[in-house]
């Protein structure tokens, strides 16, 4: 479903030119530190009650954790950001060896369902000051895909406005926010992507995740209800906001981005890569969920 134009932003603006990204050197990095995403197990840090006030600024200055953001992202986009507090649970199987524990793997990664600051905060006041914003909906969603279901979860998180398109990453658990991307969908206009990425698919209740690489099995996506230990530094959920419960990507709006060129150039920018090298992220991230020190194997549950 594409969402109707948005009303009330701005127009008569000249359309703002952006130059798709395709792979550089800078992202071949990508194959040696991704791994960091799956590293769930070495978060250790007491997490932070959510806080009264937030610090929330447009990103151009913070130093992102660039790899284990974008491939995150990557893997929630192909699961279309799905709404609901629930806890994925990722599993792979080997049709022709289903009883090794090399090859049979079972990760865990958690959404925490809308944010509480979706009614008022000051994350809300900063998109609603951005010219030709509709009021924002925002979800949460986890960055670290776990060996086990009592692995911490960490304070990292991602933040996206389902309404408007902005993707913001919190390194401590809802303190501070930071604007990452500004993510429209893949193939807006001046996106090309090289090839077309795996979306994972529902079918009766039952999810499968295309696997990439060629010959291996699907992943198996099974939602769960998420247990007490990983909602024990979970804030309140918030209530459903106004705007579309649609997980449709914002429409293109050359207008809306002219007028807003100055804030959303890095962030726009990082979106543009993320859609067109989202089928490079996804695969790398399938590959090395096969990595026994990164999830469990499934007789080990």
């Amino acid at each position: 479903m594409t969402p109707p134009p948005v009303a009330g932003r701005a127009s008569g603006v000249g359309a703002h030119k952006r130059r798709s990204r395709w792979l550089s050197g800078k992202f071949l990095v990508l194959f040696l530190a991704v791994a960091t995403l799956l590293g769930g197990g070495t978060w250790f840090a007491t997490s932070q009650g959510q806080q009264a006030s937030a610090a929330v600024d447009d990103g151009k200055v913070f130093q992102f954790p660039t790899e284990k953001l974008d491939t995150a992202i990557a893997y929630w986009m192909s699961r279309g950001f799905p709404f609901g507090r629930r806890t994925d649970r990722i599993d792979m199987t080997d049709p022709n060896d289903p009883t090794n524990s090399a090859t049979n793997r079972v990760g865990f990664i958690m959404r925490g369902g809308f944010f509480l600051d979706a009614a008022s905060g000051d994350l809300t006041e900063f998109i609603r000051n951005i010219p030709g914003t509709q009021e924002p909906q925002l979800l949460e969603y986890d960055i670290d895909i776990r060996p086990t279901r009592g692995t911490n979860r960490g304070d990292e998180r991602i933040v996206r406005d389902n309404v408007n398109g902005f993707i913001f990453y919190t390194p401590n658990h809802y303190t501070d926010f930071h604007l990452y991307q500004y993510l429209e969908g893949p193939n807006a206009s001046d996106v090309t992507m090289p090839v077309p990425a795996p979306v994972c698919r529902e079918s009766g209740g039952a999810i499968t995740c295309p696997n990439p690489t060629a010959g291996a099995a699907d992943l198996q996506v099974t939602e769960e209800t998420p247990t007490a230990e990983e909602l024990a530094d979970q804030p309140a959920e918030g209530p459903t906001t106004p705007g579309p419960d649609s997980n449709d990507a914002p429409v293109n709006n050359p207008e809306f981005e002219a007028s807003n060129s100055d804030l959303l150039g890095i962030a726009q920018q990082r979106g543009d890569n993320q859609a067109s090298e989202w089928a490079v992220l996804i695969t790398a991230l399938w590959k090395l969920f096969l990595d026994p020190s990164n999830s469990s194997p499934k007789t080990e549950l």
